[in-house]
């Protein structure tokens, strides 16, 4: 198993031996940070790897495409995902994005059901 601390290391090394200082990261380092990712909480992957959050967003969290956004009566998007959770996670992120304000949260997939009845009667 990777651990941090190796990758850390691996991070440390290639910024010693960069050409110049804007090199991009190197595509085996980012695949060496995306293994620790099920292990560790992406804040303190970026913390210990001194990653930028638009380096974050790009190739650490998963982008998911909706279609049929709408509008309900309390200003929040509704949208159907385009992709499936893997089955072989334990949580799941929901966001609820709002004209205004968003809410964000982590859940355990075993846990989901009434979460998501409990959220459709504010939707």
């Amino acid at each position: 198993m990777l651990t941090l601390e190796a990758v850390a290391e691996a991070f440390k090394q290639w910024r010693k031996e960069r050409l110049r200082i804007n090199e991009p990261v190197p595509a085996r380092l980012w695949e060496m940070v995306q293994s620790l990712s099920s292990d560790y909480k992406i804040r303190k992957i970026q913390k210990a790897l001194s990653l930028t959050t638009p380096q974050v967003n790009k190739y650490l969290k998963p982008r998911v495409k909706h279609t049929n956004i709408e509008l309900t009566q309390n200003n929040f998007a509704v949208g159907t995902l385009n992709s499936k959770p893997d089955i072989n996670d334990e949580h799941c992120e929901l966001t609820l994005q709002g004209v205004n304000k968003s809410l964000q949260i982590k859940i355990n997939i075993k846990n989901i059901a009434p979460v998501l009845s409990l959220m459709e009667r504010y939707l």
